[in-house]
């Protein structure tokens, strides 16, 4: 009986931290600028602590690392992507999908390309690593 109330109080956990993840604005970073900024990610209520997934080696480097689109780029075209990834407990990503921005040729391959091949520190749930989803804004700004 004692494991199904642990069970269930994790159950409970895990559907709360899911909404609290929903529910947080997504980060904003700029490409080709020096306006990247990393974000605290630990939420604590009472005795439940959850941190959000982060990259090893923070988001300017992340955003260092994704080329500006060929096309887009020779096209002049700035655009902004809102992507969803889902990382594992081991810190890899699985999937991305593009919830939405610009449809134009190279943005979400970009973004895509430097995702799957960064590491990533999962997200806890009291200390223990999960898998959980997360969105990213992207904004492709041309330097004038």
């Amino acid at each position: 009986m004692r494991t199904l109330q642990i069970f269930l109080i994790a159950l409970f956990a895990v559907i709360f931290a899911s909404l609290v993840f929903a529910s947080e604005p997504s980060e904003i970073f700029a490409l080709n600028t020096e306006t990247a900024h990393e974000v605290s990610y630990t939420t604590t209520t009472s005795d439940i602590q959850i941190t959000k997934p982060v990259p090893v080696d923070g988001y300017p480097a992340l955003t260092a690392r994704i080329a500006y689109p060929e096309f887009a780029r020779t096209s002049k075209i700035d655009g902004n992507l809102l992507v969803k990834a889902y990382i594992d407990e081991n810190g890899q990503v699985q999937s991305i999908s593009k919830v939405k921005g610009n449809d134009e040729p190279g943005f979400k391959d970009a973004v895509q390309i430097v995702l799957l091949d960064t590491k990533w520190k999962p997200a806890t749930f009291n200390g223990k690593a999960m898998p959980s989803y997360l969105e990213i804004a992207f904004r492709f700004q041309l330097s004038d």
